[in-house]
C-alpha cells in the first residue's frame, strides 16, 4: 500500500482493529489476521473482515489537507457467530480515535458509525452472512 490519503485511512483502520484483543482472537488463525481491503482472497476460511472505500476523500476547501471518507467495514462468515465478530469490530472502532502510530497523520483521526449493514447470501447451497456498518473516517494530514 502507498501513502495516498485513502491508503492511510485503510492502514489506520487496520491498525485500530488489530489493537483490539477480541478482534485479533476472532480473526487470527495460523498467524494470519483475516482483515482485507476491497476483497478477501478466494477460498479464505471464515470469519474475516473486509474494508471497502465507499465515498469521500480529501476536502479541497480547507487550509490544511483534511480527509473525510466513508468505509464499509463488514464481517463475513457462513455461520451466525458472525454477529459476535461484528460486535468486536464495532467495539474496536465506534467513536474511538484511530491508531495512527508511524503514519503521516497530524490531527487526531476519528471513526463514527453512519449506517448498519446486515445481509444474507446464498452461494452454492451455503448461507453466507455479512454484518457490519459504514463508518465515517476523518483526519488531517
Amino acid at each position: 500500500m502507498d501513502n495516498s490519503p485513502n491508503q492511510l485511512a485503510v492502514k489506520a483502520i487496520i491498525r485500530t482493529l488489530k489493537a483490539s484483543a477480541a478482534v485479533i482472537s476472532a480473526l487470527t488463525d495460523a498467524g494470519i489476521t483475516r482483515i482485507f481491503f476491497e476483497r478477501a482472497p478466494q477460498e479464505m476460511p471464515y470469519p474475516y473482515v473486509v474494508i471497502r472505500h465507499m465515498s469521500g476523500g480529501l476536502r479541497n476547501h480547507t487550509k490544511q489537507q483534511f480527509f473525510d471518507g466513508i468505509y464499509r467495514i463488514t464481517s463475513w462468515s457462513n455461520e451466525t457467530g458472525i454477529y459476535a465478530v461484528s460486535a468486536f469490530v464495532e467495539t474496536a472502532l465506534i467513536d474511538k480515535p484511530l491508531v495512527v502510530t508511524d503514519l503521516p497523520i497530524t490531527g487526531m483521526g476519528l471513526i463514527q458509525q453512519t449506517l448498519p449493514i446486515s445481509n444474507t447470501y446464498s452461494r452454492q447451497n451455503e448461507i453466507i452472512y455479512e454484518d457490519g456498518a459504514d463508518y465515517r473516517i476523518r483526519f488531517s494530514l
